[in-house]
């Protein structure tokens, strides 16, 4: 959904509100999320006007500690937590003991992760560590919940979001405008409810709350049934089970079977997963041909991760001669999307290009 294409309604500044901090790269999503919070009933300060991020610090820290403002939902992707804009409204937040919500963006399963993969990529790394220590000082502070996570292609946890702001002590920031008290507790079905009656979209959030808690079986079972249902983010995470043993036996055959339906039915993740299959034959045969051209698809499809495989493709000759130049371009290329660890393998194709020259200017000296 363009986030132009609905308004979103005014905060009430005179009311109880809440803040949200996030990353512009996250802007469609963070208006999903908000148009769904105020047809609870919840009133929300955020930069609408074109959704554009970064607002004058002065203005934030009026925001943020303003009595009114009962709490801060934090979007977390590899952006936000290196933003000095939503770095300095969480130091806002905590200075005056506003309660933060942190909801995570990223497909993996803990923190811990995330940092390790963002030290990769940062330039600086007194950066890095003012980013880890602050988020993490912010997560163990006794007034916060768990960290809320929304893998990329389901719907939000908009449940689970109010239930920790009703946690927090922050459910005056609802007007009661539309839903029921029950509704607003719950966000979905409620637990009476049989699997049957549930919707494509509720048996994936179930699925993924089960998944978060690392409830394994409970997760694979509800994902099973959204599979039935052809929602490709359920196709793939049932191929994720499979391929790391949780809640079910190892099974790379699965694994494989499972992802490549969720490729076809349009997961980006699910078409690199398949190239990746046949890059190194993890339930089925390496095809260096198929891998390529599953990269090309997930890289088409807006995976910047695909861009780097085809940059290995070519940097290692396999399935096509070996390309320096051609490895470089992809890398590149994955760097302006955002990939984490681009900027490394180019860095460690520089002395390869630089060796591959030195030959060729050696070839043709004594070749004259």
């Amino acid at each position: 959904m363009s986030p132009n294409k609905v308004s979103l309604n005014p905060c009430k500044k005179d009311a109880p509100y809440i803040f949200v901090s996030y990353a512009h790269s996250n802007k469609d999503k963070v208006h999903s999320d908000v148009l769904e919070l105020q047809k609870r009933g919840c009133n929300i300060w955020l930069d609408s006007e074109n959704m554009v991020g970064g607002k004058p610090v002065n203005q934030t820290d009026d925001i943020i500690r303003d009595r009114n403002c009962k709490a801060l939902i934090f979007y977390m992707c590899e952006r936000s937590v290196c933003s000095e804009y939503c770095l300095t409204e969480l130091r806002v937040a905590k200075k005056h003991k506003v309660p933060i919500i942190p909801v995570h963006c990223f497909p993996v399963s803990g923190l811990e992760e995330t940092i390790t993969d963002l030290q990769r990529d940062m330039k600086s790394r007194e950066q890095v560590i003012t980013s880890d220590a602050l988020i993490k000082e912010i997560l163990k502070t006794e007034n916060n919940s768990e960290v809320i996570s929304i893998p990329y292609d389901t719907s939000s946890k908009i449940g689970e979001i109010i239930n920790s702001l009703k946690n927090n002590n922050a459910e005056k920031v609802f007007t009661g405008q539309s839903e029921s008290k029950a509704d607003i507790t719950t966000g979905s079905a409620t637990d009476n409810e049989s699997k049957d009656s549930l919707s494509e979209q509720e048996l994936v959030a179930k699925a993924d709350l089960f998944y978060n808690k690392k409830d394994y079986k409970k997760s694979l079972e509800y994902y099973l049934l959204a599979a039935e249902k052809s929602n490709a983010h359920a196709l793939f995470m049932v191929g994720w089970q499979y391929d790391h043993a949780e809640g079910v036996e190892l099974d790379y055959i699965k694994t494989f079977q499972y992802i490549k339906e969720s490729a076809s039915k349009g997961c980006a993740q699910g078409m690199f997963a398949v190239g990746y299959c046949y890059h190194i034959g993890k339930g089925v045969e390496i095809d260096y041909a198929k891998a390529m051209e599953w990269y090309l698809k997930a890289a088409d499809a807006g995976w910047a991760e695909a861009e780097r495989w085809v940059g290995y493709l070519y940097k290692d000759g396999c399935g096509v001669l070996k390309n320096y130049e051609q490895a470089m371009k992809w890398y590149e290329k994955a760097r302006g999307h955002g990939d984490k660890m681009a900027m490394t393998e180019m860095e460690n194709l520089i002395p390869l290009i630089e060796e591959e020259r030195r030959a060729q200017e050696l070839v043709s000296r004594y070749t004259k």
